[in-house]
């Protein structure tokens, strides 16, 4: 926008004002009252007068990288930049986003429950079991030209779902329902 405005051309054919263009003339004949550019200098580049703040660099070096994820949020720059409203969105998203650790947290202890305990998942030891599970006739998944098939052949599945389906679950299931 302000390359548009700085090279049109803003003139009558019979005024002897044809030179001035764009927001210098908008400026003159009280279009607008002031004029700034949209960013005071690059993102990457701290700013040419040692004077003037860079707030872009400034988040973009304490913010707005990879690796600044463990650092506070510079809410009140975010703030100041950007407004109000995109100031409070990153304040509660940072928010949300710590309280989601603990859950994060008590879903790798319950997992690391089900590692532990797999060896005693008696369900499964049933389902794998030549005797038990291999006895056992489960009827066909499908109407049509579906066989029957053995409970033992889904041992595989019931060891990989004792993982994230364990007792731990239950104590998981509590805590996110008060969280």
């Amino acid at each position: 926008v302000f390359y548009i405005l700085a090279r049109c051309p803003y003139y009558k054919e019979d005024r002897l004002e044809k030179y001035k263009k764009g927001i210098k003339r908008l400026l003159s004949n009280g279009t607008y009252t002031t004029a700034f550019p949209l960013h005071d200098s690059r993102y990457w580049k701290e700013a040419m007068n040692e004077e003037c703040e860079s707030e872009r660099y400034n988040l973009y070096r304490n913010w707005a990288r990879f690796l600044c994820f463990y650092k506070e949020q510079p809410l009140n720059l975010v703030r100041k930049y950007y407004g109000e409203k995109i100031g409070i969105y990153f304040a509660w998203l940072g928010f949300y986003t710590e309280m989601l650790f603990f859950a994060a947290v008590m879903g790798v202890i319950c997992f690391t429950y089900g590692l532990l305990s797999y060896d005693d998942n008696v369900s499964s030891k049933e389902i794998c079991d030549l005797n038990i599970g291999g006895e056992i006739v489960m009827c066909p998944l499908c109407d049509r030209k579906c066989s029957f098939w053995k409970l033992n052949s889904t041992c595989l599945s019931s060891w990989q779902s004792h993982l994230f389906d364990n007792e731990g679950t239950v104590f998981f299931a509590i805590f996110m329902g008060i969280w």
